[in-house]
């Protein structure tokens, strides 16, 4: 297949140039880069006159099972929100979380999203929610997450607040370390498929709240089977305090059991030290930046520029639905580079335009498990392509078309979508899932939904004023 006639966002020696080009796909790769391509014998020839043509971005932090839950919150700091959300998901069978997964495919599609790690709390759900990536062909890595400890085992304060309030513990029931592995070497002869569009990452809740013989386990799973590693990591200020008087840094937890390496990938780090910098860039791991997500939790703002300056790699993810503002990854890196012009007086240490593409594309593929792979149109990746109409008003005139599309045009508004060489979308419609037959299911699904999300926010209320209040006690107090 040849994409014929239309303008490619190309990074080369450095450099990102927006030039005429025509595209040679074979199989799922790009094969061939040139001014004018001639077809061969019986080759298809598919005009993308007056296309723009991008790498597909990459949501790089995310969670498939939050998309039925929209609307259940104006927002709140995350500890607060956290029981509504656990409360929330324990109701979601295979079929809604089969729906949630599908409406995320359908959304990251539309604004040229063609790659996500999908962060599973739920762990008898991981084979559904795989199944809709595997039938869709939506390029995911799935991260089941590992946990053996809760709120109320580490956020000071909390477990007293909740007994002198007449709350009982949280009643746990964590997985064992055996019978997470043993999970884990279902789902990687499952759904493991390095050749494919679906692979298996381990999945840490956060370091905090994992034992060291959890993390431990994490890591055997990664080494046998050469697994990526993703994780929350120090996303709020109780958390921080809790990391402050746990006499062990969580990042210090994770070299102990040797999870502190270029495979791991860490979510949020709103609250990391300036020494914690330099250990993930010698470690060679990558941050995940949140923005839109830590501004309506407010978590927080992470020191973007100055973790870029400082070496890091830096890719960006939407988080949930319900905890943040939609997948349009576009939009979520622009609040990211605005938001880091605060950060620093000296505007020549602003971000570039090749910081802020990076982070979408080719620092998104690395941190979800897919490195030098996706990210780039270039011969030899894989060929993980979107298409959107150049006659749009942010674009036009065209004076420079990376700048326009940073930081005026709202969303990618992909026409057409390749994905490992296939079509995802032509024309506006997508392929690969039954649009309106999804919809429809959403919709009929309202009712219920409806009624049994208040009911459970309702009944969550005691729980969480008592925690509302020790947030109020402890975060206001911090320093950090």
């Amino acid at each position: 297949m040849i994409l014929q006639g239309g303008t490619a966002l190309i990074t080369q020696d450095e450099r990102i140039e927006c030039k005429k080009a025509d595209i040679r796909i074979e199989g799922a790769h790009i094969t061939e880069l040139k001014t004018h391509l001639s077809a061969r014998e019986g080759e298809e020839v598919v005009d993308a006159g007056g296309k723009l043509i991008l790498p597909g971005l990459v949501n790089a932090h995310y969670h498939s099972y939050s998309n039925l839950l929209k609307g259940t919150t104006w927002g709140e700091p995350l500890e607060v929100w956290t029981p509504d959300t656990v409360a929330l998901g324990g109701r979601m069978d295979e079929k809604r979380m089969q729906l949630s997964a599908q409406l995320g495919i359908v959304e990251m599609l539309r604004c040229g999203v063609t790659s996500c790690l999908d962060h599973i709390p739920h762990l008898n759900q991981v084979d559904a929610i795989a199944r809709v990536y595997a039938q869709s062909g939506f390029r995911a890595s799935i991260a089941p997450m590992i946990a053996d400890r809760s709120d109320d085992q580490i956020l000071p304060g909390l477990a007293q607040a909740l007994q002198a309030g007449g709350c009982p513990a949280a009643i746990n029931h964590f997985r064992s370390m055996d019978e997470v592995t043993q999970l884990y070497e279902g789902w990687i002869k499952d759904w493991h498929r390095p050749g494919g569009t679906l692979r298996v990452a381990v999945g840490i809740n956060s370091p905090q709240r994992a034992s060291i013989t959890a993390l431990e386990t994490a890591c055997e799973i990664s080494r046998k089977h050469r697994l990526k590693v993703h994780a929350h990591f120090l996303e709020t200020s109780w958390q921080a305090q809790a990391a402050a008087q746990d006499g062990e840094d969580p990042l210090s937890k994770l070299e102990k059991a040797d999870l502190l390496n270029s495979d791991l990938s860490l979510a949020h780090c709103i609250w990391l030290s300036k020494a914690q910098w330099k250990r993930l860039e010698k470690a060679g791991s990558c941050v995940v930046h949140n923005p839109t997500s830590n501004l309506l939790l407010g978590s927080g703002k992470m020191e973007l520029t100055s973790l870029i300056g400082n070496g890091l790699r830096v890719a960006v993810g939407s988080d949930g639905s319900n905890c943040a503002t939609g997948h349009n990854i576009l939009e979520i890196t622009r609040t990211a580079i605005l938001l880091s012009r605060l950060e620093h007086p000296d505007y020549w240490n602003w971000l570039t335009q090749q910081d802020a593409l990076s982070m979408m594309t080719i620092n998104g593929s690395a941190a979800s498990g897919w490195p030098g792979e996706t990210g780039a149109i270039a011969p030899g990746m894989l060929a993980d392509i979107v298409l959107m109409d150049e006659r749009t008003s942010a674009l036009l005139p065209a004076y420079d078309i990376l700048t326009q599309l940073l930081l005026q045009q709202d969303s990618i508004r992909a026409t057409d979508v390749l994905i490992h060489g296939a079509w995802m979308m032509r024309n506006k419609q997508i392929l690969c899932l039954d649009e309106n037959a999804i919809y429809q299911e959403a919709i009929e699904q309202q009712t219920e939904l409806s009624s049994e999300f208040s009911t459970i926010l309702q009944n969550q209320s005691i729980y969480k004023n008592i925690i509302s209040n020790e947030y109020q006690k402890r975060v206001l107090s911090f320093k950090g």
